[in-house]
């Protein structure tokens, strides 16, 4: 072998070691010449349904985002010009128009002196982006959710007094009587406002959420006659359950509020009628996958898909539908909480949720929640009763003074022999001085001083046989540090009626007749 075919041999292996290092890169290598015309683009483009060889003589401004251009131009021309490399962010049009985010790190192409054009690398972002979106949604929730967890109580309270006092007005009133409207826009005032509440703390993940084994079929199933209503004549409905799903753990009312705000924001979408389409299927995830919020982790699902022919969204939108008092809707059409109450269900249900859409091509929202469970429990049912007074003895211990006055009179009036307080330690002063027996311990759970964990284990290491029904507004974060969450925990949430007090308080009693402690 002569010194030239060596020469041309070692040009030959450089050539294919630089080719094979290029098209490994995790990423796109490229070049353009002075006007921007690409001269040549690696394999790796391929991952946007580009051909590398068609693209090869066309202007890298066509597949640039419109909005995009212009900041890349004067970037581009600034390293032509010979300022140094930094990189730009932008997004790429695929093959079928969709973008996607991207960053280039370009500078001078040289050849035998001249500038003939730039060579760079562009880095897909896509990964980065959702990383980024999923902390900022992450702070935005925790952010708000340390308030709504922090003014769930004091509100949660007064909403109690006023709802319970036009309750107990309306029932003093004649069908006929003046007043009895303006009470029932009080009352209806009050439904709206604990409604709120009730979303506030659901998109913020620090609701009470009672999980239990769930046959998402079935579920979905018993609600397909109301969903059809809800969507009307001009939409046609769809379910397609599969045979043999595997079972998850789920609050089964919570879920229910997911599936009627994923189908009221589809039907909204298709306001001149269209197809929704509802399929439940077992998935196995093999690996990480990014989500609207974070990264499933690897293993089985129950996923629910809701698929609509609707307007679809823009990338702009799609990253801002979980953002709570976001809304597309005109004003006074929504509050922007349908789709942050969605998602912070089904996060606090161990769960996750994806978005596929596309401007005019409709959208689909699959809801992934762990498989497993085992059979569909058997849930305790509530002992139904006509009777909801009685002549037990009740210790109430609330430390806010409206609510606990309002609630001693329903309880007093109902027939039970009352003994109130503001706090727990009162209520314990007050046993360790005149010790008597009593049938039931209702407490509100978060108090200054001693709380009602504490204040129920105190009282019934005196009396085993006291039975105790917490009630809070507070958040599942609070309850669940103090134990109030387990299974056989009795908790009336607030802001609570009458009536369910009094049956709350008939069927933890009832409870005591047929299984007492001891």
């Amino acid at each position: 072998m002569n010194t030239t075919e060596a020469g041309d041999l070692a040009l030959r292996e450089s050539e294919a070691r630089y080719r094979t290092l290029v098209e490994n890169i995790d990423g796109v290598v490229f070049s353009t010449d002075i006007e921007g015309n690409l001269l040549f683009v690696s394999s790796g483009v391929a991952r946007y349904g580009l051909d590398p060889e068609v693209l090869r003589g066309l202007p890298l401004a066509r597949f640039i985002h419109p909005d995009d251009l212009a900041a890349l131009m004067l970037a581009r021309a600034e390293r032509i010009a010979g300022a140094p490399p930094e990189a730009v962010d932008f997004r790429l049009l695929d093959a079928s128009g969709q973008p996607h985010y991207v960053r280039s790190l370009a500078r001078q192409l040289i050849v035998e002196g001249s500038v003939v054009g730039l060579t760079g690398v562009l880095t897909d972002l896509t990964r980065l982006r959702e990383t980024e979106e999923q902390l900022r949604l992450a702070q935005k929730m925790d952010a708000v959710g340390r308030l709504a967890g922090g003014i769930a109580h004091d509100f949660n309270n007064m909403l109690n007094v006023i709802g319970i006092y036009a309750e107990l007005a309306l029932e003093q009133l004649g069908p006929d009587d003046a007043v009895r409207a303006d009470l029932a826009e009080i009352q209806r005032a009050y439904q709206r406002a604990a409604s709120l509440t009730r979303q506030l703390l659901a998109f913020s993940r620090k609701q009470v959420l009672k999980p239990e084994t769930v046959d998402l079929n079935a579920l979905i199933g018993r609600m397909e006659t109301m969903l059809r209503r809800l969507l009307g004549e001009d939409v046609q409905f769809t379910f397609a359950p599969e045979a043999g799903l595997a079972s998850t753990r789920a609050d089964p009312g919570q879920f229910e509020q997911v599936l009627l705000n994923l189908v009221v924001n589809a039907r909204d979408a298709m306001p001149t009628g269209g197809q929704l389409r509802i399929e439940t299927r077992t998935e196995r995830v093999d690996g990480p996958r990014a989500m609207a919020s974070h990264s499933l982790a690897p293993g089985d699902y129950v996923t629910v898909s809701v698929t609509d022919s609707g307007t679809g969204m823009d990338e702009a939108t799609r990253l801002k539908i979980f953002d709570p008092f976001f809304t597309t809707k005109a004003v006074g059409k929504g509050t922007g909480l349908g789709l942050a109450t969605v998602f912070g269900i089904v996060e606090q249900s161990g769960g996750a949720i994806s978005v596929e859409t596309r401007p005019d091509a409709g959208s689909t929202f699959q809801v992934f929640l762990p498989a497993g469970g085992g059979p569909p429990s058997a849930q305790r049912l509530a002992r139904q009763t006509a009777r909801v007074g009685g002549r037990e003895s009740i210790v109430l211990v609330e430390d806010e003074p409206a609510l606990r006055d309002v609630t001693a009179r329903i309880l007093t009036h109902a027939g039970y022999d009352l003994v109130a307080f503001g706090s727990g330690a009162e209520a314990v002063a007050h046993f360790e001085a005149r010790p008597h027996a009593a049938a039931l311990l209702v407490t509100d759970v978060v108090m200054p001083g001693m709380d009602g964990r504490a204040l129920a284990t105190r009282l019934t290491r005196r009396d085993p046989s006291l039975r105790v029904l917490y009630i809070s507004g507070y958040s599942d974060d609070a309850l669940a540090e103090r134990g109030i969450l387990a299974p056989d925990v009795e908790l009336l949430e607030k802001p609570f009626t009458s009536h369910a007090l009094l049956a709350r308080v008939r069927q933890v009693l009832d409870l005591t007749a047929a299984s007492p402690r001891g």
